[in-house]
């Protein structure tokens, strides 16, 4: 017997057998379906997690931070954590002494710092701001004040173009008296046509507590709008930028220095790169020879994705049971068969048929029954992933299970492979029959 023969026997019996191959194959189908639609859940868990922290910034961004570089912190398990818990990160500022006995951390980024960083092979340019703080903001023409806000001041020398763009006016060109306002914090002072604040006066209003009953003099600072602005990344910090002019009056007020002897300190550097391939380079080298503490998104990515790569496993498990499961059920369903065709075996096996014929036979029924279930399956998946973003779509929701061909593939060679493996069992039992007991038997 050639083993195409034996292949159209076992379809042949499949098609006898009608209910009970077809509820066989619906169980297995469910699970086809199932392993399908996880995996469309965990790519779509993946990309969500990679696409909210790469709104972020830019994955091609290195950040400089005035922290000396500590091998055993991971800068990136404190954003991630702190990002999920709702905490606002950015702009960093310095760690703050818990006693004096502690040592501190911070390490100043100065003038020389960026001129150093700028020569790194791979980076393309520099931005580089220090950031304060204004108790008030009033606007001239605006009835409702603005409430506590960060200011940052760009050092003139490097662009940060790549950070915002300007949605209203102009953007700054060097004047020292000119500053951008972010356009939430317009929103919240109630100025809906951004146009209107454009050249009018905004005065910066600085304060200190009172201590010991002693109040310090406010001090203010007035500035003109020249433009409104909307941040590209959605961790950039502050609401109002300028120069750094700006902020070393403003550090100059909080430490009771002259602006003279006020030295730049930046609160954080962004490094932009020329390909991504140079972004641990220069991680390395700023860790190493300059001692900074450095950051970029695709650590928090790489973080992310061993969890999500978690849940994704977790579903996958679960799908995979449900077809070990269904599996089962076609081992009980051969097994009945293989009871029902004892006499056919014995007489097949007395005229000469090999026991690799008979193996043939029944390996081809579960295969055939797999292959179904997996095409129905897969119809199943496409179908339900179909309704159910439609569904999401309907009800106002910003998600999707994602549909690939890669996982409609996956799907289908698991249920086939499973099912193969679960008609092995059978079928070699079916060829050790003896022949001359069946044939007594009967």
């Amino acid at each position: 017997m050639k083993k195409v023969d034996g292949i159209n026997i076992g379809i042949q019996d499949v098609r006898k057998r009608k209910t009970r191959s077809i509820l066989t194959g619906i169980a297995i189908a469910v699970g086809c379906m199932l392993l399908v639609a996880m995996q469309g859940m965990g790519d779509t868990i993946n990309k969500t997690a990679t696409s909210f922290i790469e709104s972020f910034g830019d994955m091609s961004q290195v950040m400089v931070l005035p922290q000396k570089y500590d091998k055993n912190n991971n800068f990136a398990l404190q954003f991630q954590e702190q990002s999920n818990n709702g905490m606002q990160l950015l702009p960093y500022t310095q760690n703050v002494q818990l006693n004096p006995k502690e040592k501190s951390n911070e390490k100043k980024i100065t003038n020389d710092t960026l001129k150093s960083l700028s020569k790194i092979e791979g980076v393309k340019n520099v931005v580089a701001y220090e950031a304060s703080r204004a108790s008030e903001v009033k606007i001239n023409g605006v009835n409702k004040n603005g409430e506590s806000v960060v200011v940052l001041g760009y050092d003139s020398n490097y662009k940060y173009t790549d950070q915002v763009k300007v949605i209203a006016g102009k953007d700054l060109t060097g004047n020292q008296n000119d500053v951008l306002v972010k356009k939430e914090y317009l929103e919240q002072m109630g100025v809906k046509d951004f146009n209107s604040v454009i050249g009018k006066k905004i005065t910066l209003i600085l304060s200190m507590p009172s201590i010991d009953e002693i109040t310090m003099p406010s001090k203010k600072i007035e500035k003109t709008i020249e433009g409104v602005y909307e941040n590209k990344n959605s961790y950039y910090p502050g609401s109002i930028m300028g120069l750094e002019s700006m902020t070393n009056e403003m550090q100059a007020y909080y430490s009771g220095k002259n602006v003279k002897d006020v030295t730049p300190n930046y609160s954080m550097v962004t490094l932009n790169t020329t390909a991504k391939k140079y972004i641990n380079p220069i991680m390395k080298d700023i860790n190493n020879n300059l001692g900074y503490t450095t950051f970029n998104l695709g650590e928090v990515v790489g973080l992310a994705s061993i969890f999500t790569s978690f849940v994704g496993g977790v579903l996958d498990i679960g799908a995979i049971i449900v077809i070990i499961v269904a599996s089962v059920g076609l081992i009980n369903t051969m097994t009945m068969t293989i009871q029902e065709k004892k006499k056919w075996i014995g007489i097949m096996r007395s005229i000469g048929a090999k026991k690799g014929n008979i193996v043939t036979i029944f390996l081809a029924q579960a295969i055939f029954i797999g292959i179904l279930g997996g095409i129905v399956g897969c119809i199943l998946a496409v179908i339900g992933i179909w309704l159910v973003n439609i569904y999401l779509s309907s009800s106002g929701k910003d998600f999707h299970i994602i549909l690939t061909w890669a996982n409609l593939w996956l799907g289908f060679i698991v249920t086939v492979v499973v099912s193969t493996i679960a008609g092995i069992i059978p079928a070699i039992k079916a060829a050790k029959l003896n022949v001359i007991e069946i044939i007594n038997e009967e």
